[in-house]
């Protein structure tokens, strides 16, 4: 085996040692670490070891794409500010919350000196864009003149943010919410409020998409106000559930989801527990105002993002924990194959501006059958927050915090920024690469 470069010692890190298999197979299966480097110490007083890391990037590789062989990979996390580095150390900046970014660079075709296949980059948390009486900012866009983020709150409303002079205003309502009290509600009074979901504008149009919870799916005039209902069901079958949306901008269809026919979304939990595959992948067409069911029978289908040229697009089965493709074009057209297997329940998509998608983790994944997915505790995969896959499917970053009270509901790129919604939380997550 070559030998490992320098490392550098950084401070108290969790080690996580995960596989992955390529396609379709999931990347979590337990596998027996290979050695650890020489940095390795004993475990510390709270049990968790500290590993040393490459003090240099290792591009070798970078386009190489995943295959069906197994390979583990060390995904660090915890970072503590406090602890003492010593002479040979790299400098990190820590501020907040830090989240580390692992470029995965597997490659069964060519031969590396290195036997780290992967490159660490970190992040800094640069600001937090806190809510005022309301909470679950579940989704966020950006509009084609780049103003935002939007996004959809628990009582209803959608906003939009000005910047720290202005904070958040309210962008639009919807026609049940507009007579109502309903500012600063909960769940309690969501099915009156309505609960925007999923968001999405078609650019051309100014026109903004809203998947709504209780209301099913609105749209918003390009300076705002009240929102209307455009679509409650179809083939006879009420929506129940609307959630993830997106549009293709070149012909303004809207593609959407309703997550459950017997489950709203208090409960959906049960959607995971029940086994429930009731779920539907829908198109909406604005020139003939019709919903095409694409596919039923789906196990809690949840955000949903197309490609950046319209062939396809792809949808979280937050039930299976999976990413599912579904072809729009070609020979392939209505079909639909395993995009990607997860290591927790997904939530919202979004394609970024070179046509990879984030996805967002909401938690880790419930263990029914006493199965092992993590070598480790669960807890260092609690941090998994998000995650970045290719346009083929296969694995790029994956996007870990600290905090453990922030439960993920999307990662949306924009200009070289992460923002993280959440779908409980009372803020935005802002972090710069």
């Amino acid at each position: 085996m070559a030998k490992p470069p320098a490392v550098a010692k950084l401070p108290t890190m969790t080690n996580i040692w995960l596989q992955a298999k390529q396609p379709a197979v999931s990347w979590w299966s337990p596998k027996p670490p290979p050695a650890f480097p020489r940095s390795a110490t004993r475990p510390t007083a709270v049990g968790r070891p500290t590993y040393g890391l490459p003090s240099r990037v290792l591009a070798a590789n970078k386009a190489a794409s995943l295959s069906s062989t197994d390979f583990s990979i060390p995904l660090f996390a915890g970072i503590n500010s406090n602890s003492a580095m010593d002479d040979a150390s790299i400098t990190l900046p820590i501020f907040s919350s830090v989240i580390l970014l692992l470029f995965y660079l597997p490659s069964s075709s060519s031969s590396s000196s290195s036997s780290y296949p992967y490159e660490v980059k970190c992040m800094l948390q640069i600001e937090r864009l806190e809510l005022t009486a309301t909470v679950g900012p579940e989704s966020l866009i950006f509009d084609h003149l780049g103003r935002g983020p939007y996004t959809g709150v628990s009582d209803g409303r959608i906003l939009l943010w000005h910047g720290h002079s202005q904070g958040w205003s309210t962008f639009a309502v919807n026609s049940a919410n507009k007579n109502r009290a309903c500012y600063g509600g909960g769940v309690v009074e969501e099915s009156e409020c309505g609960r925007p979901l999923g968001l999405q504008f078609h650019w051309a149009t100014g026109v903004l998409y809203v998947a709504d919870a209780y209301l099913g799916l609105l749209a918003v005039g390009a300076e705002g106000g009240v929102a209307r209902r455009i679509a409650d069901g179809a083939d006879g079958v009420p929506f129940n559930f609307t959630n993830g949306v997106d549009v293709d901008q070149s012909t303004g269809e809207v593609y959407f989801t309703d997550s459950s026919t017997q489950y709203q979304r208090p409960d959906y939990l049960l959607c995971v527990l029940t086994g429930d595959s009731t779920g539907r992948l829908l198109k909406y067409d604005p020139i003939r105002k019709n919903v095409v069911v694409l596919k039923d029978s789906l196990p809690f289908p949840n955000g949903v993002a197309l490609s950046d040229d319209n062939t396809f697009l792809v949808y979280a089965e937050t039930g299976s924990c999976r990413i599912i493709k579904y072809w729009l074009r070609g020979p392939m057209a209505g079909a639909t194959t395993v995009f990607a297997d997860l290591p927790g329940y997904p939530d919202n998509i979004r394609r970024n501006s070179r046509g990879e998608f984030w996805v967002a983790i909401n938690r880790e994944k419930i263990d029914l059958n006493h199965q092992v997915y993590f070598k480790t505790t669960t807890q260092a995969v609690k941090q998994i927050m998000a995650i970045k896959l290719s346009r083929e499917g296969k694995l790029l970053e994956v996007l870990l915090n600290e905090d453990d009270t922030f439960v993920a509901s999307e990662a949306n790129e924009h200009n070289g920024t992460i923002w993280i919604g959440s779908v409980e939380n009372p803020y935005v997550q802002v972090y710069k690469f």
